[in-house]
């Protein structure tokens, strides 16, 4: 047992997709339990949770009825239905079938380069036009259309395109020449004492390039390079694979994205018209925000040199690389945005790329919506963000009791404050409690008219409450699975994840949660956690705060 549980750990991957069966001969396992009296069938155990693998055979597959010695070890996502049959020898058929999705071939495409663009042209041809005039009684969403139409224009006639090939792993000249020979050597002796040593000498030589490569990759480049190297190794990649709604399973990437779109519908709850009366919690107020053509030009030249999707189709690199010559036109339509209570349509609609969270593969529940959204748009949320969140700092708004979100606090900053109050109680003799509560869906389930009464209530009122309450409404998303897209989905209700703007608003939303609890408490995001000194009067106010 044991030297068979060290071959099957190195076939095992702690990420990618294994599937192990067989007739082990485990009698002594309780497999409800996962116990075992029996030492080897306790390293049998011992080998199939450690790996994160699941027994999914449930019935004996043998004449007694406790026997179930064939077994089925996989990860609980890949399992789709597993059936065993009846005896038709000492052992029963078992019928498994694998939630797989077959391997897409990657093909010659042409893209946009807009790292070889030509900038310096762009920016004559921006800096030329009189946008003032250009913009003369417009509307926002015709200012809009007029500088992406342009931006368009200049990004067919000035970035080129180039030819995408499937990447190629090139080896040494050793190894194309080992591997010559070692056909050379099949033809004249087939599977000859020196065709299996050249075998082993490319297998050899395959693992010290291997090892060579790895260690250049993990010494050379930044820290990004080197966590994307990293990442790459150990998560699997981002595609959706099959899904599975009502026992059927969806393969087909528009199919999946139309699920995945209903799915993540059906957390969205509309608002009941009942918005309570809330008492203001500052009377300093913030209600407009000017956009100067320099401050918008500072935004721009910290966006990041990626070639992102974008509902407009002008990736970050483009406004960065024109940060400049397009800082005028972007500040005149900013200013008209907020001063007039509306954005373009663009602004409002998002891309949705189906994150994976936990639990299986297959069930579209399990994936997170984070949104895609104008990187102009962006753009305009990072400025009334800093604005908001000094307005919030200077009159001390936010609760102390929240760490999400929020600059130089952390998961750590929390997890310290709740130990050192735990060992407080320790040295003090005295037993302590504590309740974890995490809100199901709570950034899809933020209700719009309380939200903006709240927001209302900490002082952000006038032209910026109007723009939020804009920013917030009769949005739209599409999901995304490769280059497939599901029809577009009327979002009732949330922040959107993804945005600059969503999670503050979130944390505005929870932030008088604390306000009825008699109970000391801590946050991040979502996250709740209640504690208290047990004993006496605290024991039942801490029942009364639950």
């Amino acid at each position: 047992m044991g030297k068979l549980l060290e071959l099957l750990s190195l076939l095992s991957h702690p990420v990618h997709h294994c599937v192990i069966v067989g007739d082990f001969n485990s009698p002594h396992i309780n497999w409800s339990k996962l116990s075992s009296f029996d030492k080897p069938c306790g390293k049998l155990l011992s080998f199939i949770t450690s790996n994160g693998f699941s027994q999914h055979v449930k019935s004996p597959t043998r004449h007694n009825p406790d026997s179930i010695l064939d077994l089925v070890l996989a990860k609980s996502s890949i399992i789709w239905d597993l059936k065993v049959g009846e005896l038709f020898s000492d052992h029963p058929l078992i019928h498994i079938s694998l939630a797989i999705s077959k391997s897409t071939k990657l093909e010659v495409r042409k893209v946009l380069c807009f790292k070889k663009a030509d900038y310096k042209v762009i920016n004559h041809f921006l800096a030329c036009i009189n946008w003032i005039t250009l913009f003369k009684d417009l509307n926002v969403e015709e200012m809009y259309q007029k500088l992406c139409k342009m931006i368009h224009s200049l990004i067919e006639r000035f970035v080129p395109l180039i030819t995408i090939k499937p990447a190629k792993r090139k080896h040494s000249t050793l190894i194309y020449k080992l591997q010559k020979e070692k056909l050379a050597i099949w033809r004249r002796e087939g599977n000859s004492i020196a065709y299996k040593k050249i075998v082993d000498n490319i297998k050899m030589e395959l693992k010290r390039e291997e090892i060579a490569y790895v260690e250049e990759k993990l010494v050379s480049g930044s820290a990004n390079d080197f966590f994307k190297f990293v990442n790459s190794r150990l998560n699997p990649p981002d595609d959706i694979g099959v899904l599975k709604k009502d026992n059927i399973l969806i393969s087909d990437d528009i199919q999946k994205a139309e699920e995945l779109a209903t799915t993540f519908a059906e957390a969205y709850t509309p608002d009941n018209g009942e918005v309570p009366p809330l008492m203001p919690r500052t009377s300093v107020s913030i209600q407009n925000i000017e956009f100067m053509p320099y401050i918008v030009e500072s935004e721009l030249k910290k966006l990041s040199s990626r070639c992102n999707t974008t509902p407009e189709n002008i990736p970050a690199i483009f406004l960065k690389r024109c940060c400049t010559s397009i800082a005028l036109p972007l500040s005149i339509i900013f200013n008209k945005s907020i001063t007039s209570g509306t954005m373009p349509n663009d602004w409002k609609r998002a891309v949705v790329k189906p994150l994976y969270k936990k639990g299986g593969r297959t069930d579209p529940s399990n994936y997170r919506p984070i949104s895609l959204t104008s990187t102009i748009s962006k753009t305009i949320e990072r400025i009334i963000r800093r604005h908001i969140t000094g307005h919030l700092s200077q009159n001390n708004l936010l609760s102390d009791c929240q760490y999400g979100f929020r600059s130089k606090r952390s998961t750590d900053a929390q997890l310290l404050e709740f130990y050192g109050q735990l060992l407080c109680n320790v040295a003090l003799r005295k037993p302590s409690f504590a309740v974890y509560i995490d809100f199901k869906k709570a950034f899809d389930k933020v209700s719009i008219p309380k939200l903006v009464a709240k927001l209302r209530s900490y002082g952000i009122i006038g032209n910026l409450l109007v723009w939020l309450e804009s920013f917030l409404s009769n949005r739209t998303q599409v999901v995304a699975i490769k280059e497939s897209r599901s029809r577009s989905i009327k979002v009732v209700s949330g922040v959107p994840q993804g945005s600059v703007l969503g999670p503050l608003l979130f944390l505005l939303f929870i932030n008088d949660i604390g306000d009825g609890l008699m109970s000391d408490h801590l946050l991040y995001a979502d996250d709740l956690k209640i504690f208290s000194i047990s004993g006496g009067n605290d024991t039942k106010r801490s029942h009364d705060t639950l």
